[in-house]
């Protein structure tokens, strides 16, 4: 997993970088346009979460409210340690004077719930609201209505997000991250191994 995380930071590392490059110094070229398209990196992060989550929500003395805090203290000092140096950013070299709504809006993670208008502060957080949300999903189905059937309701919910919103879709790879944790390991099926590997070829070969 510390691999697959390195590879996907590594990705979204190059379509930032080539979205500061593309906007400031213009540049232009097939290196560049190869790197815009290197939006794999957060799939795979969702994937990776859905499969540790799957892992701990499984487990039986799972406890939501234990759970959930845990969750929230790994994501929270750093996150709102970014929103501040943000904050200051925005006054400090834009005069940029924030309102109280949408900090309040963007400390929730409603920039991500694409749809509200809720305006980024930080930019990137957008996909805090997806993990989020899973976090906080996924148990409750899971424990209420078990894998095969919770999977068929996040089916039903993704299609519907999906019309509102298409980025919604991307919901789909932590229940695909789910899936590769929960399946049934004694039917026949390639391995974790065999399936990274091939994920990483093509979706580094179509970059």
């Amino acid at each position: 997993m510390e691999g697959l995380r390195a590879y996907a930071a590594g990705i979204v590392f190059l379509f930032h970088s080539a979205l500061i490059m593309q906007e400031e110094q213009h540049a232009a070229g097939p290196v560049l346009a190869w790197m815009l398209h290197s939006q794999y990196g957060v799939d795979i992060f969702f994937i990776l979460s859905g499969y540790l989550i799957a892992g701990i929500a499984s487990k039986p003395g799972f406890r939501l409210g234990t759970y959930l805090t845990h969750r929230a203290l790994r994501i929270y000092p750093a996150f709102l340690g970014t929103l501040l140096l943000c904050l200051l950013g925005l006054f400090v070299l834009r005069g940029e004077h924030v309102s109280l709504e949408r900090i309040i809006g963007n400390v929730f993670f409603l920039n991500g719930a694409f749809g509200l208008g809720v305006q980024a502060i930080n930019g990137v957080t957008w996909s805090l609201f997806f993990e989020f949300s899973f976090y906080i999903a996924f148990p409750l189905l899971y424990r209420h209505f078990g894998l095969a059937r919770t999977m068929l309701i996040a089916a039903v919910l993704i299609a519907l997000l999906g019309h509102l919103d298409t980025r919604f879709v991307r919901f789909m790879f932590f229940f695909a991250g789910v899936w590769l944790r929960l399946r049934d390991s004694s039917r026949p099926w390639a391995s974790e191994r065999v399936a990274i590997a091939f994920y990483l070829v093509v979706t580094t070969a179509t970059i």
